[in-house]
């Protein structure tokens, strides 16, 4: 649950990190945010989808690349200031993020900023990277309107076409954010639709 393209660049070595560095410094252009969102209805009250998308150290049974979290200080209530360190994986591609919870707040919303990013255990590339938030909405019918959000920036204009270059499977950084956010959802509402059936 992260900016997937700055993981190669953790791979690749301290010096291309310290260039990255030097671009974000240099570059006095406006600063551009980019965001993609995407939104489902849950047969779930607003409590239980916040209760679901709040456990951090689970969400990687409902994405594609999250495969969990831990806890800086073991503490499973979330709160905002809470950090984790997000775990993923892209095919042969793992990498940890270390997250900072901003909003927690029960039935109503759930988000969290990727502060640093590295190889597996290590997220030593500091810097903003990505915001990932969910707003939850009740529904006449007693159900859930689920909005997912993943935001970059602000960042400097040299920066932003290096996401759209990137590319997994034939889609550009974008084009993979939105195809996460569909299938969390997705995987999200088969989820806590079961549960409510039990």
């Amino acid at each position: 649950m992260v900016l997937r393209p700055y993981l190669a660049l953790t791979t690749l070595g301290r010096a291309v990190p310290a260039g990255l560095r030097a671009i974000l410094s240099k570059d006095k252009s406006r600063p551009q945010t980019i965001s993609v969102s995407d939104e489902i209805v849950i047969a779930a009250p607003p409590e239980a989808v916040y209760a679901r998308i709040s456990d951090v150290k689970n969400m990687g049974s409902v994405s594609p690349e999250n495969t969990g979290a831990t806890l800086r200080l073991g503490d499973d209530s979330p709160y905002v200031g809470m950090e984790f360190d997000g775990h993923n994986k892209r095919g042969r591609l793992t990498w940890t993020t270390r997250c900072k919870v901003i909003s927690a707040e029960p039935g109503v919303g759930f988000a969290f900023k990727v502060r640093a990013i590295g190889p597996p255990g290590k997220p030593i590339l500091r810097f903003p990277i990505a915001t990932w938030a969910y707003r939850l909405a009740p529904t006449a019918d007693g159900a859930t309107l689920v909005t997912e959000t993943w935001s970059i920036g602000p960042w400097p204009d040299a920066v932003i076409p290096a996401l759209d270059r990137f590319a997994a499977n034939g889609l550009n950084g974008r084009e993979i954010q939105r195809r996460n956010l569909h299938i969390t959802l997705q995987n999200l509402k088969r989820v806590l639709e079961a549960d409510t059936v039990c």
